[in-house]
């Protein structure tokens, strides 16, 4: 969702206390908690990986995501319960 990452430290942390208080936040209310200005304009993403985040906090959704080499799946899984691996997850993209 973020591109330069030049605003990515106040919108985690605005987006942190967000879901902290409201764990299924509304565009609107996502709009009035993080006031952060992205010279790259990702608005439309982040508002959707804010929600995402908060589906993923309320057990409603995994990320499927590979582990990082040298990591197990299972080791991974039990480290970050909302981590999925995938179908791919032992695809490290022909490496």
């Amino acid at each position: 969702a973020i591109q330069c990452g030049f605003c990515t430290p106040g919108i985690v942390m605005a987006a942190a206390a967000l879901l902290k208080r409201n764990p299924s936040p509304s565009k609107e209310d996502i709009e009035q908690a993080v006031p952060n200005l992205c010279r790259c304009g990702v608005y439309p993403r982040l508002v959707a990986a804010i929600q995402r985040a908060g589906r993923v906090l309320l057990n409603q959704e995994t990320i499927s995501a590979a582990p990082a080499p040298g990591i197990s799946i299972d080791d991974a899984a039990r480290a970050v319960p909302a981590l999925n691996a995938g179908p791919d997850a032992n695809d490290n993209g022909g490496k």
